[in-house]
């Protein structure tokens, strides 16, 4: 199974609750607009309700913003775990996995804006929600670390951790936001890239 395809198992559109509609319409306005330019009533008007009843589901445009965060955050894991159970036992096939399912999740149509959300208006979480969101960027961070420290253990990594980390998550992220075929083949061909250039094959 391809990373888009598992990706579409853990977002079944015939599933959607009201909730999950109204977080999937704010994702594509926040992503479009803008978190600060984005009102109750333009995604009410998306979702097909009145914009008082999004307060029903969330007090505050606050609060969505974070579970549009959480739950791309919360998902994306579930499917890079997913990916890697289902992976060969070698490092750098793991890490080649890890690679194109992150870059998956960042070109699906199901997951894509909430993703681009999260990298590009953090800033905007209100503080008191901010926590979870934390734990969550660190329980990724960790996914991500144990594949990095099964390569740095039989010698295969060009660079340090950090810095790989920071060049392989940075560089994904902002290639998700570029305006490029977004296939399948394309992901393959994006992550035997990035193995190629930060490892040590031979």
């Amino acid at each position: 199974m391809t990373e888009l395809k598992m990706i579409e198992i853990f977002y079944p559109e015939s599933q959607y609750s009201r909730r999950d509609r109204i977080l999937r319409e704010a994702a594509k306005l926040f992503n479009e607009k803008g978190y600060p330019k984005t009102t109750a009533r333009d995604i009410g008007n998306a979702v097909g309700i009145l914009n008082g009843s999004i307060f029903y589901y969330f007090p505050t445009k606050g609060h969505i913003l974070a579970a549009v965060i959480r739950d791309a955050m919360s998902r994306g894991e579930q499917v890079v775990r997913q990916a890697l159970a289902d992976s060969p036992p070698d490092p750098r096939d793991r890490f080649e996995v890890l690679v194109r399912t992150h870059l998956a999740l960042l070109f699906s149509e199901e997951s894509r804006y909430a993703h681009q959300v999260a990298n590009r208006e953090w800033k905007h979480i209100p503080a008191e929600l901010i926590g979870p969101l934390r734990q969550l960027n660190q329980s990724y961070r960790q996914v991500w670390w144990q594949i990095m420290d099964e390569l740095d253990e039989i010698g295969l990594l060009r660079i340090p951790k950090d810095t790989l980390f920071r060049f392989c998550v940075g560089g994904l992220n902002w290639t998700g936001r570029c305006n490029i075929d977004r296939s399948q083949e394309v992901v393959n061909k994006l992550a035997r890239e990035m193995r190629e250039l930060v490892l040590c094959e031979s």
